[in-house]
């Protein structure tokens, strides 16, 4: 695999040389696909590789290596815009954008055709993913979607109809979703104004589900507030259904740095339920615990950034967490405590050093209560 990466950007490279006739534009991978051009040919991605010592809070220690290649390839012809995804990692957790799983080269990819059928009106066609929010996906491993978006000055509608499933010798045996978009814009102090609405119709199980999704940013005053609430309904495996609520609040305007105070709430119904995983901002218990034994689970952590100097960023988070577990009673889940130093090595390429401890509440009785660590070098380069 690691022969094949290196073979693959040299091709990439090639390619982007062979072309002189095509705009190749220098992308981020953190934005997505690179801009479009009138007509042309682009090129975005970015490398990064990790090295990890961890220790789980069961007192396991591993080391690792894990590293991810992604080159975002797009073309521009008019009205019609075509962008392959192509990714790969060694880590799940790197592939966030994964829609055809499996390990696949291709990630997702889509044809859009603007101004189809009237102006403002697009058309998207492809495997690609739907989110809503900090981490909701509307996708599953294979989701195929046909999109139709229409922009208006006032808001941006948007209506996806997908296959999660296909059988092909028994239609009514499909599993099938219907997300609804609506994007507000052009109003004072409204940074973003997003609702979604989902259905999702399982035709071999009987089985439906249903989400709803809210989510504002308000940048009025000297402390901009971030809000979002969801709801999942559905009668899947019991599942009754449950809802996720977060509030931020910024203080950069009043400290001169960044900080925000923020709060998370959700129950394990919302968990669970099959529209994707919630964001969680945690680099040991996000990433490494799988879930908690209580229904409910609350988080409130401090985070912020500090700019030394043009080449150097200090972050940090603290977080507590707790839950109530089946009986009402109420348990601490654990304190966790994040650090990062992030320095510029050039215009696009950073090393970053966390250092990540998490101590288990009551959640987690021996011998799963020991402190876990994490102590993380990552170099990002961007093109």
């Amino acid at each position: 695999m690691k022969k094949f990466s290196v073979i693959f950007v040299a091709v990439v490279f090639a390619l982007s040389l062979a072309v002189p006739a095509m705009a190749v534009h220098v992308g981020s991978l953190d934005t997505g696909p690179t801009p479009a051009v009138d007509e042309g040919f682009s090129i975005s991605g970015g490398y990064t590789f990790d090295a990890e010592d961890y220790t789980t809070n069961a007192g396991v220690q591993s080391q690792a290596y894990d590293d991810d290649l992604e080159v975002v390839l797009k073309v521009n012809k008019g009205d019609v815009t075509v962008v392959v995804d192509l990714e790969i990692a060694d880590d799940a957790q790197f592939d966030g954008d994964s829609i055809r799983g499996g390990g696949d080269l291709i990630d997702n990819y889509y044809v859009m055709i603007g101004n189809f059928i009237a102006d403002g009106l697009s058309l998207k066609i492809g495997e690609y993913g739907i989110s809503h929010g900090r981490k909701i996906g509307f996708y599953s491993q294979g989701n195929r979607n046909i999109g139709i978006k229409y922009s208006l000055d006032q808001a941006d509608l948007a209506l996806y109809l997908g296959k999660l499933q296909e059988a092909a010798a028994d239609p009514d045996a499909d599993n099938d979703l219907l997300t609804l978009q609506a994007s507000l814009k052009g109003i004072d102090a409204l940074k973003k104004a997003n609702l979604t609405y989902a259905s999702r119709t399982n035709e071999a199980s009987g089985s439906d589900a249903g989400f709803i999704g809210v989510d504002i940013a308000l940048d009025a005053g000297p402390i901009p507030i971030a809000f979002e609430y969801n709801s999942i309904s559905s009668d899947i495996a019991a599942n009754d259904g449950g809802t996720a609520l977060f509030l931020s609040g910024g203080f950069n305007e009043l400290l001169g740095f960044n900080v925000n105070l923020n709060y998370f709430t959700s129950n394990q119904e919302f968990s669970d339920a099959e529209f994707g995983d919630y964001w969680y901002p945690l680099s040991i218990y996000g990433d490494k615990v799988n879930g908690d034994s209580g229904d409910e689970t609350t988080m409130i952590w401090v985070d912020g950034s500090y700019k030394y100097s043009d080449e150097l960023t200090l972050k940090g988070a603290v977080l507590i967490q707790g839950t109530t577990n089946d009986t009402g009673l109420d348990e601490s889940i654990g304190t966790e405590i994040d650090i990062h130093a992030v320095y510029k090595v050039s215009g696009n390429t950073s090393l970053q050093l966390t250092y990540a401890t998490w101590a288990p509440g009551d959640a987690y009785p021996a011998p799963n209560d020991e402190t876990a660590t994490q102590l993380k070098a990552r170099l990002k380069a961007k093109f």
